[in-house]
């Protein structure tokens, strides 16, 4: 911490304790209640700021020490019993034990921040470095699969073209896992919400994914202008339509959708594949991140990460 932010409150105390202690001097025989504010105003000022042991330990000793010989004084003159003097050792007591459980209260807090700061930073600095890498991939990836289309066009080779398929398939699988990478960023993202128009951006999604793979692609929306987070619609659209071309052919249908029903809007992506099994489907409902690694799969089956993600973005929005 700071030393601005450890005096934050501790000039005002030692401004409130004179003025508890010149009170207690001006009014005999009345010293009980500033005494008791003096304290007040110690516990509340160090629980609330953060101040070293040492600093607030030295500034109940410099109380009670001050405080203790105008009530001593007191008692030497008659104005108030002796007795009223066994408070000097008991709340001082009473303070210390306040100070060393606040104390500890602080540190363990400090110790939390700074490893809430340090994870964040972490996070921070593993999320620019697979965004940056997955820009970076994407540009060469994008030409290398646009020279790889010019030379199947070039060549009539049979053999040569089966290579050449081989190699844009990967060059596929790898352009999705880069979006699926950007993706994954986009929905812990804290994104703003417009006014945006659902129909158009569904018709944009299927456009994009129409040249990535040959499906019997359909849109089906009539739902207008809604407010919402059309980088979160996209990033959810996108990884239910990556899932459902797994789990189909080529020539088979795929309909991304939006429908409203009363004050809401349903929005998904069907398809005529075979679709999750009742266990599958179980399992991919279930809370957390990742599939249990016990959990039904196939051979088209992946982590569970995209749906998983989906399924928590839509349950925090209710």
């Amino acid at each position: 911490m700071s030393r601005r932010r450890e005096l934050k409150l501790f000039y005002p105390w030692l401004v409130w304790a004179g003025v508890c202690l010149v009170a207690m001097w001006v009014r005999p025989g009345e010293e009980t209640i500033p005494y008791h504010l003096g304290y007040a105003g110690l516990a509340v000022a160090f629980g609330l700021d953060v101040w070293s042991n040492k600093q607030a330990y030295l500034s109940l000793a410099g109380y009670t020490v001050a405080s203790g010989a105008v009530l001593l004084g007191r008692a030497t003159t008659g104005d108030i019993a002796w007795e009223e003097t066994t408070e000097i050792p008991l709340m001082c007591l009473i303070m210390a034990l306040m100070v060393w459980h606040v104390g500890d209260r602080h540190a363990a807090l400090a110790v939390v921040t700074r490893v809430a700061e340090r994870d964040r930073d972490q996070a921070l600095r593993r999320e620019r470095l697979v965004r940056v890498t997955s820009h970076e991939m994407r540009t060469p990836l994008t030409i290398a699969t646009g020279y790889l289309d010019l030379l199947r066009a070039d060549t009539d080779d049979e053999h040569v073209r089966a290579d050449l398929e081989v190699v844009h398939d990967e060059l596929d699988r790898l352009s999705l896992a880069c979006d699926r990478l950007l993706r994954m960023i986009r929905y812990h993202e804290d994104v703003p919400t417009d006014l945006v128009d659902v129909d158009a951006l569904l018709g944009l999604i299927t456009d994009r994914w129409q040249v990535v793979a040959r499906r019997d692609w359909k849109v089906d929306s009539s739902v207008g202008a809604m407010v919402c987070s059309e980088e979160r619609v996209r990033a959810c659209l996108d990884t239910l339509v990556e899932n459902a071309l797994r789990y189909t052919e080529e020539g088979q249908a795929i309909r991304v959708f939006a429908h409203r029903v009363g004050d809401h809007v349903d929005l998904g992506v069907a398809d005529g594949g075979r679709g999750f099994d009742e266990r599958q489907l179980a399992a991919v409902n279930q809370p957390g991140e990742l599939l249990e690694e016990s959990a039904p799969r196939d051979e088209r089956s992946q982590t569970g990460l995209g749906l998983s993600l989906v399924r928590e973005v839509i349950e925090s929005r209710g």
